[in-house]
């Protein structure tokens, strides 16, 4: 998951698709394509410091660029919840409300202040895990999985002391949500 903090300078953007068919008279009809909008997100024209340099670089390294998708904490869309299971067996549905929880949101299983193994069966919207008591699930529900959109990372060196501090200003970066 990437995430450099609060950027204050993010912009997002929403796309729907929209298929137009005109006839011979110039009417139109019109048929929505997505059901959900996919969003793109800006980041970057900021100042970072040389650890968040590092990590961002070993970061886009080890997704090779724009090759590998990857999640994406949207701050002006996120929220933090948890959802309370483990009575004891290995099977507990998945649904927040109504809604079905996606595997891709979940952040982890943790059970006496520790991860545990947890797996998600997407076909049937089961958590399965060990037999636990008391655990719970923790959940990015606006958690986005997007993709970069360019294959180079800019950044440009904007301070370096004496004493080996160093800062960084990094381009804009375009991530583009994906399907899951």
């Amino acid at each position: 998951m990437l995430d450099l903090g609060v950027n204050y300078q993010a912009r997002s953007s929403y796309e729907w698709r929209t298929d137009v068919i005109e006839d011979d008279f110039g009417l139109e009809q019109r048929r929505s394509l997505w059901s959900n909008p996919l969003g793109t997100f800006e980041i970057g024209d900021r100042t970072i410091s040389s650890t968040d340099y590092e990590y961002l670089v070993s970061f886009f390294a080890e997704l090779r660029g724009d090759a590998d998708p990857f999640l994406y904490k949207d701050w002006s869309d996120y929220e933090f919840t948890s959802i309370v299971f483990g009575n004891g067996g290995t099977t507990y549905p998945l649904f927040s409300g109504r809604q079905r929880i996606r595997y891709a949101n979940i952040i982890s299983c943790r059970a006496s202040g520790a991860d545990i193994e947890c797996e998600m069966d997407e076909q049937n919207g089961l958590l399965i895990t060990e037999p636990v008591l008391g655990a719970f699930l923790v959940i990015g529900e606006k958690l986005k999985l997007v993709r970069s959109q360019q294959s180079d990372l800019r950044t440009v060196l904007r301070i370096a002391t004496p004493a080996g501090d160093r800062a960084f200003d990094i381009g804009q970066i375009t991530l583009r949500e994906q399907r899951a």
